[in-house]
């Protein structure tokens, strides 16, 4: 304890000496300070660092790669702990899976399934990591369809492309991202003709049942009765109906913000009854007498697009705005 204490002075008192030493402005006492000071650590008495303050934390945890294995055992431990809920885990499993379109099969600790998913990571690649360590029926399945027990073995959309190697090399001759962004457009097309094809069903059907409507009445003799049938393509505005064109808004012509502020008001009134499909209308310019729409969100690709513009948008500020001779649109055909 005593000795502790007598060392602590002594290197406190030494501190004091050699910045005083250090400070002056005679070279002497400068140059007998500097060689105080490298040689105090051979008796063990080097100058005691001060304490820096500590950084203040802003609460957030760094996000640190981990092997999916390794993710399971700690979400086991804070739940045992009580540092997390099993609840929570449930809430955050229960959002639809989007099927990744790379999949890597990997044994836990090798380096080079450890490159292939930092690549990954680092091109902004969504993927779906599968640890095989220990699981022999799924290594006896890459053994059948690569003709490989290595790992890792990467598949791009079921197709098995090979190794780390395979993959960088297709990441450096650009052909991964190509065809990740095709099997993306492969995607959306399938999803649009999808589309196309049941609202070309549900069109089917009404015309069959109004067909089967004035035959029933043609037998018994009596005037059909009129059907609307459920039209969805360019001919018509899925919300036409709901627009009410009544009276101009002014006959007076109009220039500039004056123009822009007016075309405004028309759009935000069609605004509600696109945003229903859940859809919009963004402004891009008006040049002249004509005004420039795109639609975004889900009217991107609907097949009532055409008509929402044609019959729906521009018909509206036409009849408000008489001076308007028309929209144009990178979204309209022609």
């Amino acid at each position: 304890m005593l000795g502790r204490l007598v060392r602590r002075v002594a290197v406190q008192s030494l501190d004091a000496i050699v910045v005083r030493g250090k400070e002056s402005e005679r070279t002497p006492v400068r140059l007998v300070a500097s060689a105080l000071d490298q040689a105090r650590s051979v008796v063990g008495l080097d100058a005691v660092n001060r304490e820096a303050p500590l950084p203040t934390w802003s609460g957030a945890h760094p996000e640190r790669p981990m092997w999916e294995s390794d993710k399971k055992k700690l979400h086991k431990f804070q739940v045992e702990k009580g540092i997390v809920s099993e609840q929570s885990e449930a809430e955050e499993t229960e959002a639809p899976a989007v099927e990744a379109p790379v999949k890597v099969f990997y044994k836990r600790g090798c380096p080079y399934a450890r490159a292939a998913l930092d690549l990954l990571r680092e091109r902004e690649i969504p993927f779906e990591e599968v640890d095989i360590k220990g699981d022999d029926a799924t290594l006896g399945w890459l053994k059948i369809v690569t003709g490989s027990r290595t790992t890792p073995q990467i598949f791009l959309r079921g197709e098995s492309i090979g190794g780390y190697d395979e993959l960088r090399a297709l990441d450096l001759s650009g052909e991964l991202r190509e065809r990740v962004q095709d099997d993306e457009q492969t995607v959306a097309e399938a999803e649009l003709a999808a589309r196309r094809a049941e609202a070309d069903a549900e069109l089917a059907k009404s015309r069959a049942d109004a067909a089967r409507q004035a035959a029933d009445a043609a037998k018994a003799g009596r005037k059909p009765k009129k059907v609307s049938l459920a039209v969805v393509g360019k001919e018509r505005s899925p919300f036409e109906d709901l627009l009410e064109l009544g009276d101009a808004i002014s006959q007076e012509a109009l220039e500039g913000d004056a123009l822009v502020a007016r075309v405004k008001e028309v759009l935000d009134e069609c605004r509600p009854m696109v945003q229903a499909d859940g859809g919009d209308i963004e402004l891009l310019d008006v040049q002249g007498n004509v005004v420039h729409v795109q639609l975004t969100g889900n009217c991107v690709g609907c097949p009532s697009s055409q008509a929402t513009l044609k019959q729906g948008i521009e018909r509206r500020l036409k009849t408000r705005i008489p001076q308007i001779e028309g929209i144009a649109s990178p979204q309209l055909q022609g």
